[in-house]
């Protein structure tokens, strides 16, 4: 059993379904979503009750001012892909969400291909993050029909899956 002794626990908010909702969220070698005894990230209505919920279970939470995650609006673009933009900013921080709620889950959201791979590396060019383009320069990403379409289906994924790993926390 790991030591939860160097983690820290931070509180994301995202709104999905038109509803504010705010997950546990730790940082540690990888990031993740913490996961209940059934496998289940708990969601709860609003910051306060997050912070109260870890430290029913022992955690002391962070709560940041966390920026939200509009999951409507990537849903929305999902419906119309003929007018699917990518935003190279909010597809990179939803995609990142994904994989940090699946991984505890066992589930993953990314793929080995390396076609794949490549689709989520262009969104850090596309953002003109300074890890990846050096300072002073700036970088436009131009997405192909087929990059479009592989980052909506991985979207898609990433929806079906959350809807099945997240609860409503009741208290």
């Amino acid at each position: 059993m790991q030591l939860l002794i160097n983690i820290e626990f931070f509180l994301l908010w995202y709104r999905f379904d038109n509803q504010n909702s705010f997950v546990l969220c730790f940082s540690d070698e990888a990031d993740g979503v913490f996961v209940d005894s059934v496998g289940q990230a708990p969601t709860l209505s609003s910051a306060e009750l997050t912070v109260k919920y870890a430290g029913g279970l022992g955690i002391s939470a962070v709560n940041k001012r966390p920026t939200p995650h509009n999951l409507d609006k990537v849903i929305n673009c999902l419906e119309d892909p003929n007018q699917y933009a990518i935003d190279c900013d909010k597809t990179l921080s939803i995609w990142n969400l994904f994989d940090d709620i699946y991984r505890p889950l066992g589930k993953g959201l990314s793929s080995k291909k390396p076609i794949v791979n490549k689709v989520y590396e262009k969104p850090f060019y596309g953002d003109n993050l300074p890890t990846v383009i050096p300072k002073g320069s700036h970088c436009e990403s131009i997405w192909s029909v087929e990059e479009i379409t592989l980052t909506t289906r991985v979207m898609n994924s990433g929806m079906k899956k959350l809807r099945k790993s997240l609860c409503t926390y009741k208290q």
